[in-house]
Protein backbone atom coordinates (compact mmCIF):
# COMPACT_ATOMS: atom_id res chain seq x y z
CA UNK A 1 0.00 0.00 0.00
CA UNK A 2 2.74 2.03 1.06
CA UNK A 3 4.09 1.87 -2.76
CA UNK A 4 0.88 2.60 -4.19
CA UNK A 5 0.62 5.70 -2.35
CA UNK A 6 4.36 6.87 -2.84
CA UNK A 7 3.93 6.31 -6.41
CA UNK A 8 0.47 7.74 -7.18
CA UNK A 9 1.70 10.69 -5.60
CA UNK A 10 5.34 10.78 -6.90
CA UNK A 11 3.08 10.71 -10.54
CA UNK A 12 0.66 12.99 -9.99
CA UNK A 13 -1.76 10.18 -10.43
CA UNK A 14 -4.79 10.44 -7.61
CA UNK A 15 -6.02 7.39 -5.66
CA UNK A 16 -8.90 6.72 -3.69
CA UNK A 17 -8.99 4.16 -0.42
CA UNK A 18 -11.55 1.65 -0.43
CA UNK A 19 -12.81 -0.69 1.65
CA UNK A 20 -15.25 -2.67 0.23
CA UNK A 21 -16.08 -2.53 -3.56
CA UNK A 22 -15.19 1.41 -4.48
CA UNK A 23 -15.06 4.80 -2.08
CA UNK A 24 -18.46 6.37 -2.24
CA UNK A 25 -20.18 8.32 -4.78
CA UNK A 26 -18.93 11.88 -3.97
CA UNK A 27 -15.58 10.73 -4.10
CA UNK A 28 -15.63 8.90 -7.27
CA UNK A 29 -16.60 11.45 -9.24
CA UNK A 30 -13.52 12.91 -8.19
CA UNK A 31 -10.91 10.85 -9.33
CA UNK A 32 -9.99 11.21 -12.86
CA UNK A 33 -7.66 8.14 -14.09
CA UNK A 34 -6.53 7.52 -10.79
CA UNK A 35 -5.97 4.22 -8.98
CA UNK A 36 -8.15 2.46 -6.10
CA UNK A 37 -6.28 1.45 -3.25
CA UNK A 38 -7.71 -1.34 -1.22
CA UNK A 39 -6.99 -0.82 2.48
CA UNK A 40 -9.26 -3.98 3.83
CA UNK A 41 -5.32 -5.37 5.36
CA UNK A 42 -5.71 -2.61 7.91
CA UNK A 43 -8.85 -3.86 9.76
CA UNK A 44 -7.36 -3.75 13.19
CA UNK A 45 -9.69 -2.55 15.93
CA UNK A 46 -7.39 -1.85 19.46
CA UNK A 47 -9.52 -1.16 22.38
CA UNK A 48 -6.59 0.80 25.03
CA UNK A 49 -5.98 -0.84 28.40
CA UNK A 50 -7.78 1.62 30.00
CA UNK A 51 -10.65 0.73 27.64
CA UNK A 52 -10.84 4.38 27.19
CA UNK A 53 -10.68 4.69 23.49
CA UNK A 54 -10.45 2.86 20.55
CA UNK A 55 -7.59 3.01 17.43
CA UNK A 56 -9.69 1.57 14.26
CA UNK A 57 -7.93 0.85 10.87
CA UNK A 58 -9.18 2.29 7.72
CA UNK A 59 -10.14 -1.44 6.44
CA UNK A 60 -12.15 -2.52 9.58
CA UNK A 61 -16.06 -3.50 8.89
CA UNK A 62 -18.54 -2.37 11.71
CA UNK A 63 -18.77 -5.92 13.03
CA UNK A 64 -15.04 -5.70 13.29
CA UNK A 65 -15.96 -2.64 15.68
CA UNK A 66 -18.93 -3.88 17.35
CA UNK A 67 -17.19 -7.54 18.12
CA UNK A 68 -14.00 -5.78 19.46
CA UNK A 69 -15.76 -3.34 21.81
CA UNK A 70 -18.42 -6.21 22.79
CA UNK A 71 -15.30 -8.67 24.11
CA UNK A 72 -13.90 -5.66 26.12
CA UNK A 73 -17.47 -4.53 27.26
CA UNK A 74 -17.88 -1.72 25.66
CA UNK A 75 -20.95 -2.34 24.25
CA UNK A 76 -24.21 -2.90 24.67
CA UNK A 77 -27.32 -4.32 23.17
CA UNK A 78 -25.35 -6.59 20.69
CA UNK A 79 -27.48 -6.26 17.79
CA UNK A 80 -28.24 -8.52 14.77
CA UNK A 81 -25.05 -6.89 12.70
CA UNK A 82 -27.09 -3.31 12.46
CA UNK A 83 -24.10 -1.41 13.35
CA UNK A 84 -26.44 1.98 14.31
CA UNK A 85 -28.25 0.08 17.23
CA UNK A 86 -25.24 -0.27 19.48
CA UNK A 87 -23.80 1.83 22.15
CA UNK A 88 -20.15 2.00 22.55
CA UNK A 89 -19.11 3.03 25.95
CA UNK A 90 -15.94 4.69 25.40
CA UNK A 91 -14.82 7.91 27.07
CA UNK A 92 -15.13 10.67 26.97
CA UNK A 93 -17.09 10.39 24.13
CA UNK A 94 -17.25 8.03 21.01
CA UNK A 95 -15.13 10.71 19.07
CA UNK A 96 -11.94 9.26 20.52
CA UNK A 97 -12.62 6.60 17.78
CA UNK A 98 -12.06 8.72 14.69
Amino acid sequence: MVLQISFASKHGISFLAVNKGHGSTSTLGAVKNGIQIHVRTLNQVEISPDGNSASVGGGSYNQELIDATWSKGKASGRPNRIPGMICIKLTPSISSLW
